[in-house]
């Protein structure tokens, strides 16, 4: 049995439950989900559910069995650890696990289960339609806690408007009638600060609750302008437009106690 710890946003949970999968796969072994720490983590919740994922929750007593075996295994590094490759499959994971090396042999399966299951509303399928209707670029400006929050503002920091800047001037050499589709945590700030020159749609209708659907409607742009952010991340990784280009923060952490050598996957562009 492979339990995995979910906390965080919806980014986060993407990468946990991807490690996971991947582990219980390869020992074709039960995956079940510890959501426990959202009891305590009150600045997000568990959102997997509105995805075909294998839902399944572990209870205390299956929690406390692993811990009291020595099963858990806690993430080492926030880059690329090969060690972890060789998990065994009775295991307790604890960490973040961002970095497409660990489950890039199940691809296939994690596109198919990080599909959307839950119904979009009205909104939702106008803005789609108008994202595949157009030459769509997204772009995602995370704030938010990473603004407000003094300890994720060390850890994290925002992206800079000089670096959506430089981003959108390489991208609009490379991509004719460009529109921009604009997501970001902090709605007003965005509206009062980004001004393109181009097309540009702020997607705003959807809040904190259905963030699910704000994924799926990046995830539908034909080309991306991501944030320091995971949640972006798997927009971008989700998109299926083969000849999508993504441009991503050669700077992704603020703090230089992690390293994020590996959180970029090699065919994006750093900047």
């Amino acid at each position: 049995m492979v339990v995995v710890r979910l906390l965080g946003g919806l980014g986060n949970q993407l990468f946990q439950y991807a490690m996971a999968r991947r582990i219980a796969h390869r020992y074709q072994a039960p995956l079940k989900l510890d959501v426990s720490s959202y009891t305590i983590y009150k600045l997000r919740s568990y959102r997997l559910n509105h995805f075909n994922i294998i839902e399944d929750f572990a209870s205390e007593g299956e929690i406390k069995e692993l811990v009291a075996l020595g099963r858990v295994v806690r993430e080492r590094l926030t880059c690329f650890d090969e060690l972890m490759m060789n998990i065994p499959s009775d295991v307790y994971l604890d960490g973040y696990w961002q970095c497409e090396k660990y489950f890039s042999d199940i691809s296939d399966i994690l596109r198919r289960e990080f599909q959307i299951k839950t119904r979009l509303n009205s909104m939702d399928e106008h803005v789609v339609k108008r994202i595949k209707d157009t030459q769509s670029i997204s772009i995602h400006v995370r704030r938010g806690d990473y603004v407000y929050d003094e300890y994720n503002h060390q850890i994290h920091g925002t992206c800079s408007i000089e670096y959506y800047r430089r981003c959108i001037e390489k991208i609009v050499k490379e991509i004719s009638n460009p529109h921009f589709y604009i997501f970001s945590d902090d709605k007003e700030w965005v509206k009062k600060v980004i001004n393109l020159g181009f097309p540009t749609t702020f997607v705003t209708h959807n809040d904190i609750d259905r963030e699910y659907a704000d994924l799926y409607l990046m995830s539908n742009c034909k080309h991306h302008i991501i944030a320091n952010s995971s949640f972006s991340w798997w927009a971008a990784w989700l998109c299926n437009n083969r000849d999508k280009k993504v441009f991503a923060p050669v700077k992704w952490f603020n703090s230089k106690q992690y390293n994020s050598k590996d959180i970029i996957p090699e065919e994006w562009s750093k900047v």
